[in-house]
């Protein structure tokens, strides 16, 4: 006679990690890239890859702005 199996516990869900302050400035980075980009292709800026660095400078700025925000915040 074949055993039965038990039925499982359902799966726990992990916890939504927290956001550190290296995560803020990579997405900034990855944002400010884009929105450079989009505005190169637009046609504010002389090219592409000076659009792109341009937004990603901007970008890290503002994730610096937003991990210390939320360190004064912890």
């Amino acid at each position: 006679m074949p055993q039965q199996q038990k039925p499982s516990a359902p799966a726990k869900e992990a916890p939504a990690a927290a956001l550190g302050p290296a995560d803020y400035i990579v997405r900034g980075i990855i944002a400010g890239g884009s929105v450079g980009a989009l505005g190169a292709l637009l046609g504010f800026s002389r090219s592409l890859f000076f659009g792109i660095g341009l937004g990603m400078i901007a970008g890290c700025l503002a994730g610096l702005t937003l991990a210390r925000r939320w360190l004064k915040k912890k």
